[in-house]
């Protein structure tokens, strides 16, 4: 259970890690010398760096930082950053044994992205206790640090009161749910004023504007993280009406209300937590009194607009758009809204440009690519047939549950000679590949299988933006677009939205 509470969170944290930066740090661009030592006792040769330096980069740090690979020799390693912005977010990979040798520390600069200046040299110390920045940006990071190790704490408080609760029996199923629900609150809201003391002033005599940010961020993260709890209990048909009553009676007013109440945008994560709390509020409320109500980013961004002003205000819309589109198509009316709303040069900058590429996009990508047998299939061979893409890769366990709810979609669709299920995998070896497909865990034998190649397919995966696995595409008869993301099956509601769609998709070329 807690493997897949990890994995779903680390999925929910891609599709939510929306966060921007503006101002005069931001757009002062210049190389940034990243250097520094590795205790040998690792065993690192290489690890990877991924940092952030423009806006829509930032607003998901798992699918589309810059990346460096950084080779350690003789315990030492230098790398330069190009372009790197006055203030950056870096994130770090490293081999997963050396995350076993060392401390905590480590992890929390793979799982979280840390702020740091760039245009100076950032000096870094990786040994068997953590990890150290020196220069510029060492108060900076020595903060991040002692506020995400409240996360640990935090963790380890949480197992106690969970372990209670997977305990209790049946006939006592309410009182223990309410019980857990009121304990972990009680566990997030002491977290926030621990790390507002430990960002109190004079914190490493960094600037005040510098530290409200950081705590901000940190607290970002912290309330998304309570959110995605309560969302994952939600789909616990045992609870989901006890987590909806509690949400409802506790947490429809912010959590840090004080906070939100002076909140004028300054901190990207923490904007990020303000756009999904929007989503998460109407999904609770409409959970509470029985409806399963799909609501859309017109609506999102009305409550935003009734929320938040200014630069608030664009960060929030930017957030629920960056979310939004990895999730849904967007509508031409939804970027007219934003575009007319958002203030920020550079959020519109942004929005123009995929609203122009989307437009571009209407078509389909023409493609060829082997099938299981080495026989190339391109479009022209789907000419005529309503086509549904799954993107994939092996050990995606979101694709093997995608695999699974499909299986219903598929059967609605069994004597439907012009729909095809197309499979298409980024595996980077070929033989790894084979053998997932002759598994049975992704693909069933109806599907076209076709082997894009990890690296190999960049036409395809940029046109169609994929950015997360797995993702759906649909194609028309018409050789035209669809929608990329389209009604996803795993939902129950979502499944009867999916054959739907399907069904009018096979209207339309009759």
């Amino acid at each position: 259970m807690e493997t897949s509470y990890n994995n779903f969170y680390r999925a929910f944290i891609t599709v939510l890690m929306a966060f921007a930066i503006t101002g005069p740090l931001h757009s002062l661009r210049a190389q940034t010398l990243f250097q520094g030592n590795v205790s040998e006792t690792l065993g690192i040769d290489s690890f990877t760096v991924h940092y952030s330096i423009e806006p829509f980069q930032e607003f998901n740090m798992y699918g589309f930082p810059q990346e460096k690979l950084v080779k350690v020799r003789n315990g030492r390693f230098r790398l330069v950053l190009e372009d790197a912005p006055g203030l950056f977010y870096i994130r770090f990979s490293f081999p997963r044994a050396a995350y076993r040798k060392t401390g905590t520390s480590l992890r929390t600069v793979a799982d979280s992205p840390i702020l740091v200046r760039g245009n100076a040299p950032i000096d870094v110390t990786i040994d068997e206790q953590g990890i150290y920045m020196e220069g510029e940006s060492k108060a900076m990071f020595d903060l991040q640090m002692d506020l995400y190790s409240l996360n640990y704490q935090l963790s380890a408080s949480r197992a106690e009161i969970m372990g209670g609760y997977n305990g209790a029996d049946m006939e006592d199923l309410e009182v223990a749910a309410m019980d857990m629900l009121s304990g972990t609150k009680a566990l997030y809201d002491q977290a926030q004023g621990n790390a507002m003391a430990i960002a109190g002033p004079g914190y490493g005599n960094l600037p005040d504007s510098v530290r409200n940010r950081l705590l901000l961020d940190y607290l970002g993260d912290l309330r998304l993280r309570q959110l995605f709890d309560l969302k994952f209990r939600l789909q616990d048909s045992r609870v989901g009406r006890f987590v909806a009553d509690f949400y409802v009676d506790s947490l429809l007013s912010e959590p840090g209300g004080e906070i939100i109440g002076t909140y004028k945008g300054n901190s990207p994560l923490f904007s990020n937590y303000l756009a999904a709390k929007i989503k998460l509020d109407l999904q609770m409320a409409s959970y509470r009194v029985g409806r399963n109500i799909v609501f859309g980013m017109p609506v999102y961004l009305d409550l935003a607009s009734r929320k938040f002003t200014g630069r608030a205000y664009d960060q929030v819309a930017f957030a629920l758009y960056i979310n939004g589109a990895m999730r849904q198509e967007i509508l031409p009316r939804t970027y007219q809204k934003l575009l007319s709303t958002i203030g920020s040069e550079a959020y519109r900058k942004y929005l123009e440009g995929q609203r122009a590429i989307r437009e571009e996009a209407s078509r389909s990508y023409q493609f060829s690519f082997p099938d299981e047998t080495g026989r190339l299939i391109s479009n022209s061979d789907l000419k005529g047939k309503v086509v549904l893409m799954d993107f994939w890769f092996t050990g995606c366990g979101g694709c093997k549950n995608l695999h699974l709810a499909m299986e219903e979609v598929k059967e609605a669709f069994r004597d439907e000679p012009d729909i095809v299920f197309v499979s298409m995998n980024v595996d980077k070896s070929r033989e790894a590949w084979l053998q997932s497909v002759r598994s049975g865990e992704y693909t069933d034998p109806g599907d076209v299988k076709l082997w894009i190649g990890k690296g190999k397919g960049g036409g395809i995966i940029d046109h169609y933006r994929v950015s997360s696995y797995p993702t759906m595409v649909l194609v028309g008869k018409d050789d035209n677009l669809v929608m990329v993301n389209p009604p996803d099956p795993r939902n129950p509601a979502k499944k009867k939205e999916l054959i739907y769609l399907l069904r009018e998709a096979l209207k339309k070329g009759e």
